[in-house]
């Protein structure tokens, strides 16, 4: 079906139709795991919308740029196109849900470095604008930002995180309900409590590349 509205796109010359047809196609494959059929298919609609300088459609098609290199493991090239997504940001008006997109993806190339403090502070700008828009990345992001108290010890910070506001409101989720107990465990120092945790929450865990980086590196320091 998608092929078929590309070719109709073509032959009735709607370009920015095709691009945007495209561009959902290529983030589709990204959300199936198959990221280097995305990257293939959003690089040659890039050189197009670069020749007609369609500012908002370079924001996103970066920002989908950089999760596909993030996702592909080649993380310079993940960073160079949030930073051409978010320079295109700034000169055009994009609806709050993309820019804490932008946000979200940011702190999440921040904790692959290890800086946790700015990737906070980035997963903290973009919580609130996802939750105004009913995102449920905004699960994501709280729970990123609990993963940051986390890998810097920081256990007063987790416990205000988790009895907060956003912590009731996620209680019962089970991905917060699964963070929550790999910082029981990591804070009681127990690599046999950690391993239930991820025994007991494999799909919360395996699931989320982000959780299942960093929740392994917590478990490599224990052992």
């Amino acid at each position: 079906m998608s092929e078929y509205l590309v070719e109709w796109c073509v032959k009735e010359k709607r370009t920015y139709l095709k691009n945007r047809i495209e561009l959902k196609l290529a983030a589709l494959y990204l959300e199936v795991g198959e990221p280097s059929v995305s990257i293939k298919i959003i690089d040659p609609i890039l050189i197009e919308v670069r020749k007609a300088d369609d500012k908002l459609l370079l924001v996103e098609l970066y920002l989908l740029e950089s999760k596909i290199n993030y996702h592909i493991k080649n993380y310079a090239k993940a960073k160079a196109s949030l930073t051409a997504s978010r320079a295109n940001a700034n000169n055009v008006y994009c609806q709050p849900s993309i820019l804490a997109e932008i946000d979200l993806v940011s702190g999440i190339l921040y904790a692959h470095e290890q800086d946790y403090k700015t990737a906070y502070s980035y997963f903290y700008e973009a919580l609130e604008p996802l939750i105004a828009a009913h995102d449920l990345r905004s699960v994501n992001c709280f729970k990123y930002m609990i993963l940051c108290k986390i890998m810097t010890n920081n256990k007063d910070d987790v416990n205000s995180l988790l009895n907060g506001k956003f912590g009731l409101k996620y209680s019962l989720d089970s991905h917060i309900q699964a963070i929550k107990e790999v910082a029981e465990a990591h804070f009681s120092s127990s690599i046999v409590a950690l391993s239930t945790v991820f025994k007991k929450y494999h799909s919360e865990i395996e699931g989320d590349e982000v959780v299942k980086n960093h929740t392994k590196l917590l478990y490599d320091n224990l052992l």
